[in-house]
């Protein structure tokens, strides 16, 4: 390998001896509605489950920024038949933005 350390998928394609395809990255298409309406939301989750079923996956998990998040988690409340097919996750720097707040509240008063 000539000294040259390669990321974990490099360093798997080496040593394996499975053949394994190879995979194609796509994206999906856009929608050119309000990102935070409820219908936009709920018809999103529908077209990604759909997605997901088509490639045999039975349950998805969705990352979104806290706007679309709470939103999300108020459609999944109320349509319980999703419930099993989606798992919300908070996007990386909110959920950040989250733990900070909560340290800001939990030690606002004992500074000078």
């Amino acid at each position: 390998m000539n000294g040259v350390v390669p990321a974990w998928s490099g360093f798997n394609s080496l040593v394996t001896e499975a053949d394994i395809p190879v995979a194609t990255v796509r994206y999906l298409p856009f929608s050119h509605t309000p990102p935070s309406d409820f219908s936009t939301i709920y018809t999103i989750l529908q077209r990604l489950i759909a997605i997901a079923f088509a490639q045999g996956q039975h349950h998805i998990l969705v990352t979104a920024d806290l706007a679309i998040y709470s939103k999300a988690e108020q459609i999944l409340w109320e349509k319980t038949e999703l419930q099993d097919k989606v798992t919300m996750r908070l996007g990386g720097m909110h959920l950040i933005m989250a733990f900070l707040a909560s340290i800001g509240k939990l030690y606002g008063d004992g500074g000078y």
